[in-house]
C-alpha cells in the first residue's frame, strides 16, 4: 500500500442504523500494511467475523472497528495474529464496554509501532 487510506465498511454503519447488515458480513484475512497509508476496516452488526492476519510493517496505521450499538455486545477475538514490524500502529476498537474480555489473539510486536485496545467507542 502506498501513502493513500483504504476505507472497508461492512453493513450498514449510519448513526440511526448501525446494527443492522451484520449477518452475512465474512471473515476478512491477510491485512497487509506496508506503506505510509492507512487501513480503516468497519464492521456494523451483531454478527461480525474476526480479522485474520493483521500485518503492519509501514508507518501507517490499521484501524479495525465493531460496532453494534443497540445492543453493544460485540466481545471476544476480533482480531487474530497481529503482527507489526515496522513504525505504524494498530488499533482494535469495539463499541462494547471494557468488561467484554481480550479483543486479539496473537500479538507479535517487533517494530515501534504499538497495539491499542479502545472500549465503549461511539456511534
Amino acid at each position: 500500500m502506498g501513502s493513500g487510506s483504504c476505507h472497508l465498511t461492512y453493513g450498514d454503519c449510519s448513526a440511526s442504523t448501525s446494527s443492522g447488515g451484520g449477518g452475512s458480513i465474512q471473515k476478512i484475512h491477510n491485512v497487509y500494511n506496508t506503506g505510509s497509508g492507512s487501513i480503516l476496516i468497519t464492521y456494523c452488526g451483531a454478527s461480525s467475523e474476526m480479522v485474520n492476519d493483521v500485518s503492519n510493517v509501514g508507518s501507517g496505521s490499521i484501524n479495525i472497528t465493531y460496532k453494534n450499538c443497540h445492543s453493544r455486545n460485540i466481545c471476544g477475538k476480533l482480531a487474530n495474529n497481529v503482527y507489526i514490524a515496522g513504525s505504524g500502529s494498530i488499533y482494535v476498537s469495539t463499541s462494547s464496554t471494557n468488561s467484554c474480555g481480550s479483543l486479539v489473539n496473537n500479538v507479535d510486536d517487533q517494530g515501534s509501532g504499538q497495539i491499542y485496545f479502545r472500549y465503549g467507542v461511539g456511534c
